[in-house]
């Protein structure tokens, strides 16, 4: 192989490496959100306890809310959050021991799992939720 192709193949490989990397980090959970509308759909009440990861507490606002949270708190990997393009729509960070280990992000819709979170979103007050707190219409 002339040391061109090989130089060319080789940044295709680190660059197809890279893209899987970071994109992979900067995914929202959809297992959390199908989890969360299927919860509230047999529920009159949200729990979030039924995730498949170990959580300690969760930040439940807007995108710049969520991060701007993370950031007062200084959760060490806020970065993971990546750019979240979503303004109104209702995120949730979950962390465990100041690390966030997965999020989810929520349209707002009338009669779904967003009832029950669009209250908590614009507060920039870096509230966090236990895990067992048990969200309210």
């Amino acid at each position: 192989m002339r040391p061109i192709y090989k130089m060319l193949a080789c940044a295709a490989a680190v660059m197809m490496i890279m893209s899987g990397c970071f994109s992979a980090e900067s995914q929202p959970d959809q297992k959390v959100s199908e989890m969360i509308n299927e919860y509230v759909s047999e529920h009159s009440q949200l729990s979030l306890d039924n995730t498949e990861f170990e959580w300690d507490t969760v930040i439940v606002d807007s995108a710049y809310g969520v991060k701007s949270a993370c950031e007062k708190m200084d959760v060490s990997n806020v970065s993971d959050l990546g750019s979240i393009p979503y303004d109104d729509e209702i995120v949730l960070a979950f962390l465990k021991q100041n690390k966030i280990v997965s999020y989810a992000v929520l349209p707002i819709k009338s009669g779904s799992a967003s009832d029950y979170l669009v209250g908590y979103m614009y507060q920039n007050t870096s509230e966090t939720y236990p895990y067992g707190t048990v969200f309210k219409k």
